[in-house]
């Protein structure tokens, strides 16, 4: 947050939309079988989960100690009478709250609409995953990750065999054709003798 305002209750109308669970943990989903957490996601408290190919155990200790408690306060403020440099990430105190400005709704007329996703729309857009969600999506990635890895080398071990196929049919075939080459000839000298 760069910035702080206070609307209070200068606004036309206003919906607390409440709290989320406490930060307890955080998840970084370094790849299919390797996941890095700080804190105790079986607390109760909301896991802050994110995908991170470069996620290191420092990384999710030094987040967590930043958002560790932290609890986001949905809301809706109509027509609400704020400094015009407030932008996106800014603090604000209105209806006797304080969260943060996620969207604003200008219309010109000088009184923006000032929110922060409720319920519904935080869902739809940073899902929240409980543990056995988070477990089994964890499991289901590790299953994923171990069956493309193992098809893959079935897939290289196929190929191997197909090629000594191949060189195993080239050299039986060639033996044939000495065989038959061979045979020719005992017959050319039986029936010249």
């Amino acid at each position: 947050m760069s910035d702080q305002f206070y609307v209070g209750l200068d606004v036309t109308g206003f919906e607390d939309n409440g709290r989320r669970p406490a930060v307890a943990s955080v998840t970084l989903q370094v790849d299919g079988q390797r996941v890095v957490t700080a804190g105790n996601y079986d607390s109760g408290g909301m896991d802050l989960y994110a995908l991170c190919p470069y996620g290191t155990q420092e990384m999710a200790n030094a987040i967590l100690a930043r958002a560790y408690g932290y609890q986001f306060q949905s809301f809706q403020a109509d027509a609400a009478n704020i400094d015009p440099a407030a932008e996106l990430g800014d603090g604000v105190t209105v209806g006797g709250i304080y969260g943060v400005i996620s969207a604003i709704q200008d219309s010109g007329d000088g009184y923006p609409s000032l929110s922060a996703p409720g319920q519904d729309e935080l869902e739809d857009e940073y899902p929240y995953r409980n543990t056995t969600e988070r477990f089994l999506t964890g499991d289901m990635d590790s299953l994923r990750a171990f069956i493309q890895q193992y098809l893959g080398a079935m897939n290289t071990e196929l190929n191997t065999m197909k090629t000594e196929l191949q060189i195993m049919t080239q050299t039986l075939e060639t033996i044939s054709n000495k065989v038959t080459q061979l045979d020719s000839r005992v017959s050319a000298l039986e029936g010249g003798s």
